[in-house]
């Protein structure tokens, strides 16, 4: 059920409340499954000339089983609604037009080449694309780019047609605004990590209790299934899957809930949209949100992290984050209580007799993207050698190596720039016996570097 006030078509809720409620479910599909959404699009097409026709008592002028671009083609027709005796002598469509005129669009055919028409024309065939299963050369492409182009045309037709009852406020079609299959979106960005995870956009958004109260917020990745590799792409949904059979709960410990809106399998899209859900609002891990938490909230992260990172490592199927970073960390607040959440597993080493591919370039060649961003720090002393020779790398001593940054970003209060100096903490109160094992976790050498199991027994002793 569509919600009051959300997605493009808002202005219709309480004009034309069908319209609004198909229109509101079709840009849901739109990313998803082109052909279902055309499907809407003809349902909501249908309900809109059927309203035409039935307002104006034209219901007798078409007898039952008129085809849906006949009756088009007929109140277009000035000679036509003449004879329907809907336009008196003198008048013309000028003093009474029927439906509002619409320009011409250019768009992409199943034989790959692009047509010009009138916007009637096509977002009509675009629909019969998608509701018949044979493929006619001149017909649109059930296509992402033909699904964006007919929804902006029926934008366009609803603000023309109902443009007296509307205000002068409403804004033109946002791609940005569409739901995502269940969610209503409030947010979108490209992602800072675009070039690392081959993430093209992500989006906040929310799931409506009936009250249109929000019951599950989600993060929202979607990515180009043409131009990356499965492997890849896949990464996320494997780590989370085999944490998932490892652990006493449905969504593991400290990793978000994740569900592919998109299958890579599936044909009914070019995006594979992966998400993350939570119970409360999530927030990225930022200066702004430390600087308001005390040194005991600070470190009460601090423990969360290392439990959480520590199941995932001494699970019976090891994950190793390799590119962990604040950039991956996500917090939400219960009560009071900070919660972290570790994310983005798009480079995760995954120890696991089940042949998944490797990932290992896409996460060495990550280096240069958190040298180009000033985030070099997480990289561990020993990356250039893992560079030149893969084969060498501890990926447990690796993660511990960002870990312990991260942990010291988050005592410090402040995220990103420069390496926290020690001194700086231990004006904040930081104890030494935390100190301490920072600095064994910052250890030049990995092997010097305590296991994650002993620093997890460290924060566990001393509270």
């Amino acid at each position: 059920m569509a919600q009051q006030g959300y997605g493009n078509f808002a202005f219709l809720y309480n004009i034309n409340n069908n319209l609004y409620e198909l229109l509101y479910e079709a840009e849901s599909k739109a990313r998803i499954n082109y052909r279902a959404c055309g499907k809407v699009l003809r349902d909501a097409l249908e309900n809109y000339i059927e309203g035409v026709i039935n307002n104006h008592l034209l219901s007798g002028y078409f007898p039952d089983g008129t085809e849906l671009y006949r009756k088009i083609n007929a109140l277009n027709s000035e000679a036509e609604m003449r004879a329907a005796g809907y336009l008196q002598s003198g008048e013309t469509f000028e003093d009474r037009p029927l439906l509002p005129r619409m320009e011409n669009v250019t768009y992409l055919c199943e034989d790959g080449c692009e047509r010009t028409g009138s916007y009637w024309d096509f977002m009509r065939r675009y629909s019969n694309s998608c509701s018949h299963p044979e493929i006619k050369p001149t017909n649109p492409k059930p296509c992402y780019a033909n699904v964006l182009l007919c929804l902006r045309g029926y934008h366009l037709l609803m603000q023309r047609h109902f443009r007296s009852r509307l205000p002068k406020s409403v804004s033109g079609f946002n791609e940005d605004r569409m739901p995502i299959g269940d969610y209503v979106v409030y947010e979108a960005q490209v992602p800072a990590d675009k070039e690392r995870s081959k993430c093209v956009k992500e989006y906040w958004g929310h799931k409506l209790d009936e009250d249109g109260v929000p019951e599950e917020y989600v993060l929202i990745r979607t990515y180009d299934r043409n131009s990356t590799d499965e492997t890849f792409m896949l990464r996320n949904q494997n780590c989370f899957t085999e944490a998932k059979q490892h652990s006493h709960t449905f969504v593991p410990e400290g990793m978000a809930g994740l569900k592919e809106l998109t299958k890579l399998s599936s044909a009914a899209s070019d995006q594979y949209i992966i998400s993350y859900s939570f119970n409360r609002q999530p927030l990225p891990l930022e200066n702004e949100l430390l600087a308001g938490m005390t040194l005991e909230q600070r470190l009460g992260l601090c423990r969360k992290l290392v439990s959480y990172l520590n199941k995932l490592h001494t699970s019976s199927t090891p994950i190793y984050h390799r590119l962990l970073n604040y950039e991956c960390v996500y917090v939400c607040d219960f009560n009071g209580e900070w919660y972290p959440y570790i994310v983005k597993f798009d480079h995760a080493k995954i120890v696991t007799e089940k042949q998944l591919g490797t990932v290992l370039m896409n996460a060495v060649e990550s280096q240069n993207y958190l040298r180009k961003c000033g985030r070099e720090k997480y990289l561990p002393p020993e990356w250039l050698a893992i560079v030149n020779d893969p084969s060498v790398a501890d990926w447990a001593k690796v993660d511990i190596y960002a870990l312990g940054v991260l942990l010291a970003d988050i005592l410090r209060g402040e995220v990103g720039g420069k390496k926290v100096e020690f001194d700086e903490l231990e004006e904040l109160g930081v104890s030494d016996l935390i100190l301490d094992i920072l600095e064994n976790m910052l250890a030049e050498a990995p092997k010097a570097r305590a296991s994650m199991e002993t620093v997890q027994e460290f924060f566990e002793e001393n509270r």
